[in-house]
Formats: structure tokens, sequence, C-alpha cells
């Protein structure tokens, strides 16, 4: 893989220990991102992305640096915690707000009617039966 300069990504291998006890050996390219390993880590052990947390010597690896930044070697042993993925569904509250507000405009037209036009003075009466005007 080219990478800057004319600089060629070295290809490692690191040791990834889950807290479980699980052992995986990874091949990447040293320029690759955090989010890349996490996927290769998905492709060999079905864990998602995004219940993965990786940590080097105690410090937590961010997914848009690259495993060179963090001075990361071959050999080089990364511990694997799974972690509960974070819930990134939004409760549709938007559409909810809309029904409410539908609703409350229905009450009020309704209210309206009886409100604006009481019974004697209303102008559509003739018509509510459907059979025309009254004579």
């Amino acid at each position: 893989m080219f990478v800057a300069e004319g600089l060629y990504a070295e290809p490692i291998t690191v040791n990834i220990t889950s807290n479980t006890g699980r052992k995986m050996l990874i091949h990447v390219d040293s320029e690759d991102s955090i989010a890349d390993l996490k996927t290769t880590i998905y492709n060999v052990s079905q864990i998602m992305t995004i219940s993965q947390s990786l940590e080097k010597d105690g410090v937590q690896l961010k997914d848009n640096n690259t495993l060179a930044s963090y001075s990361i070697s071959d050999g080089d042993t990364i511990t694997l915690e799974r972690v509960a993925a974070k819930n990134t569904h939004k409760p549709k509250s938007g559409l909810i707000k809309y029904f409410i507000i539908l609703a409350v405009l229905a009450l009020i037209a309704v209210a309206g009617k009886f409100l604006l036009f009481p019974k004697d003075d209303n102008p559509f009466a003739e018509y509510e039966d459907n059979r025309g005007p009254r004579g």
C-alpha cells in the first residue's frame, strides 16, 4: 500500500488478546487506522466493531488514528474489550410530536365549530343532514 512521499506501509502482525482470554493474530499494515483493525477483528471473530474497545499499554485506541501513530509494531499485543453497543437509534420523537399536534388541531377544529357556530347561528346547519337546504 502506498502511503505518502514514496513510503510504503509496513505489513505487521499484532496479537489481540480479549478480556475473555481469546487470542488472535491479525495481519494489518502499520498505516491502517484503528477502525480498519476493528473491521479485520470483526472479520475474524464476528465481534461487531461498535462493541470493540482496543487498548495498548493502558491507552485507549481511537478509531481515526493509525497503528503507526500509537507506535504499534510487528508482534505487539493489543487488548480487546467487548463493550455493550451504544444505542444509536434515536426515538422518533418528531413523528410523535407530529401526531400530537394533529390531534390537538383536530380537537380545536371540532371545538371551534361548536364555539364559533352555536347550533342556532350555524350557517351550515341547513346542509348538515345531506338533504339540501331547508325550505
